[in-house]
């Protein structure tokens, strides 16, 4: 199970490193949106630090820290956002900073958060939501290794969310393997009517 989640992540980033990154370091450019061609460039590896949150996975600190905002960002890269050629870029500390982002801007912020202890992957991918799925968006999310062994799936942007509706709880499930489509399966119990797949 863990060697072929692994083995399949590591062998995706080498052919599609824009669907599956394995670490984010100063100067890698991560992209927000093909269309557009628009980049984030991590300037800060450090910025968890600006969490200032205890937990291994700074899941609920991220919730607080960005509001969900597509428009918001949009609006961030019109404005600020350098042209280099083809691309637009903009500096990711510059969104941390604005208070907006979505998944793609909460995956980053997990991935810098835990590559260091463990191997992470950031994947730029696919949510299929509902039961034939049919509804089908981009989506980031993480497939986080725990203690470089047990592979874990974290949607940093789609909690679940409590009974009484008022206390975040980390959407983080394992993986028990990963299909010839590149869908990620996790236990019946936790898919939430969700699959996570690659493209």
């Amino acid at each position: 199970m863990d060697y072929s989640v692994r083995q399949y992540l590591v062998e995706v980033s080498r052919t599609a490193p824009s669907i599956v990154m394995p670490r984010l370091d100063t100067g890698t450019l991560v992209l927000r949106n093909r269309l557009y061609e628009t980049f984030y460039e991590i300037d800060d590896t450090e910025i968890c630090r600006r969490l200032n949150s205890q937990e291994a996975i700074p899941y609920r600190a991220i919730h607080k820290t960005l509001t969900s905002s597509t428009d918001k960002i949009d609006e961030l890269f019109a404005r600020e956002g350098v042209q280099r050629g083809r691309n637009r870029v903009l500096p990711f500390s510059s969104a941390f900073e604005s208070g907006f982002g979505a998944c793609l801007e909460k995956a980053i912020l997990i991935q810098l958060a835990t590559q260091k202890r463990n191997d992470c992957f950031l994947v730029n991918g696919i949510l299929l939501k509902g039961e034939s799925g049919y509804d089908m968006s981009a989506h980031a999310y993480n497939v986080l290794f725990i203690n470089n062994q047990m592979p874990v799936l974290i949607d940093a942007e789609n909690p679940l969310i409590d009974e009484a509706g008022n206390k975040i709880i980390p959407y983080i499930v394992p993986i028990t393997s990963i299909n010839e489509r590149g869908e990620f399966q996790v236990p019946l119990g936790l898919r939430q009517n969700r699959t996570y797949a690659l493209t």
